[in-house]
């Protein structure tokens, strides 16, 4: 109905708020290094190997330039994504934000770029599962809208999370 597709517009606009202030907190000014070297990610100071939470990236080994696009629109979609708990499935393909039914192919760049960091990886099969169900939804499964809600639980701040170590395992990656 539209008074639930108001609602989800203000969750998401919102939610999209609070994802830009994290990235926007999770990046820095500094120039990158103009002799291209890899940027190497901090380690802890013990050796052990559960310790490190991000793997050393080569800036050219990643196409940061597709995926900060698909980034961007992973980013959107997710606030989406989350947000289809309170419409019907029938009604997903209608949502007038983002573009859901390409979920699954910004998941795919981003998992390409991102998916050797753990904690990416971990955010980005979450995300995999829950796009697993929005693609049934949009074929017309009547009842995804109750398991993308079952999936996702209740914790949207714990859902909205999921894009931090994303974000962590971009800039890790040397891509700005």
């Amino acid at each position: 109905s539209y008074a639930q597709t108001m609602r989800l517009s203000r969750r998401l606009f919102v939610a999209s708020v609070v994802v830009c202030a994290v990235l926007g907190a999770c990046s820095d000014d500094k120039p990158s290094s103009s002799a291209g070297n890899a940027t190497v990610a901090q380690q802890p100071s013990s050796s052990s190997a559960s310790e490190a939470t991000s793997a050393v990236q080569v800036p050219g080994d990643v196409d940061c330039a597709a995926l900060k696009d698909a980034l961007a629109n992973l980013s959107i979609n997710w606030q989406v994504v989350i947000g289809l708990t309170n419409s019907p499935s029938a009604e997903w393909a209608q949502i007038p934000i983002g573009s859901v039914d390409q979920f699954g192919d910004e998941l795919a760049v981003v998992t390409a770029g991102l998916g050797n960091d753990a904690d990416a990886a971990a955010a980005l099969s979450y995300m995999s599962g829950a796009n697993d169900i929005v693609v049934r939804g949009l074929g017309g499964d009547e009842t995804a809208q109750g398991e993308l809600t079952n999936y996702l639980g209740t914790d949207i701040t714990a859902n909205v999370g999921k894009q931090l170590p994303i974000s962590i395992a971009y800039q890790n990656a040397g891509c700005e």
